[in-house]
Protein backbone atom coordinates (compact mmCIF):
# COMPACT_ATOMS: atom_id res chain seq x y z
CA UNK A 1 0.00 0.00 0.00
CA UNK A 2 1.46 3.30 -1.07
CA UNK A 3 0.63 6.25 1.13
CA UNK A 4 1.59 9.82 0.34
CA UNK A 5 0.94 12.90 2.42
CA UNK A 6 -1.68 15.25 1.03
CA UNK A 7 -1.95 18.43 3.14
CA UNK A 8 -5.51 19.08 1.96
CA UNK A 9 -6.83 15.79 3.36
CA UNK A 10 -7.57 15.42 7.06
CA UNK A 11 -6.79 11.69 6.91
CA UNK A 12 -3.19 12.41 5.94
CA UNK A 13 -2.71 14.64 8.96
CA UNK A 14 -4.31 12.10 11.30
CA UNK A 15 -2.15 9.28 9.92
CA UNK A 16 1.09 11.19 10.36
CA UNK A 17 0.15 12.49 13.82
CA UNK A 18 -0.55 8.91 14.94
CA UNK A 19 2.73 7.65 13.46
CA UNK A 20 4.64 10.58 14.99
CA UNK A 21 3.14 9.99 18.42
CA UNK A 22 3.94 6.25 18.29
CA UNK A 23 7.56 6.82 17.32
CA UNK A 24 8.48 9.91 19.29
CA UNK A 25 6.24 9.78 22.39
CA UNK A 26 9.05 8.80 24.82
CA UNK A 27 11.19 11.66 23.56
CA UNK A 28 8.34 14.16 23.75
CA UNK A 29 7.40 12.96 27.25
CA UNK A 30 11.00 13.33 28.43
CA UNK A 31 11.21 16.83 26.97
CA UNK A 32 7.98 17.89 28.66
CA UNK A 33 9.15 16.58 32.03
CA UNK A 34 12.45 18.35 31.56
CA UNK A 35 10.76 21.65 30.71
CA UNK A 36 8.68 21.38 33.89
CA UNK A 37 11.79 20.63 35.96
CA UNK A 38 13.61 23.53 34.31
CA UNK A 39 10.73 25.87 35.13
CA UNK A 40 10.68 24.73 38.76
CA UNK A 41 14.45 24.97 39.17
CA UNK A 42 14.67 28.12 37.02
CA UNK A 43 17.56 26.74 34.98
CA UNK A 44 17.61 28.16 31.47
CA UNK A 45 20.31 25.80 30.25
CA UNK A 46 17.94 22.86 30.92
CA UNK A 47 15.50 24.39 28.48
CA UNK A 48 18.18 25.08 25.89
CA UNK A 49 19.66 21.58 26.10
CA UNK A 50 16.35 19.76 25.77
CA UNK A 51 14.08 22.11 23.83
CA UNK A 52 16.46 22.38 20.88
CA UNK A 53 16.43 18.62 20.12
CA UNK A 54 12.63 18.61 20.46
CA UNK A 55 12.42 21.42 17.92
CA UNK A 56 14.72 19.50 15.57
CA UNK A 57 12.54 16.40 15.89
CA UNK A 58 9.46 18.46 15.07
CA UNK A 59 11.20 20.00 12.06
CA UNK A 60 12.27 16.58 10.79
CA UNK A 61 8.68 15.36 11.16
CA UNK A 62 7.36 18.33 9.16
CA UNK A 63 10.03 17.77 6.51
CA UNK A 64 9.03 14.11 6.18
CA UNK A 65 5.39 15.07 5.78
CA UNK A 66 6.13 17.53 3.00
CA UNK A 67 8.30 15.11 0.98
Amino acid sequence: MDFSFNPTELGSWIFYIIVFSMIYWPVVAAMCVDLIVAAVLRKRWFIIIFAVPLALIALSFITLMLM
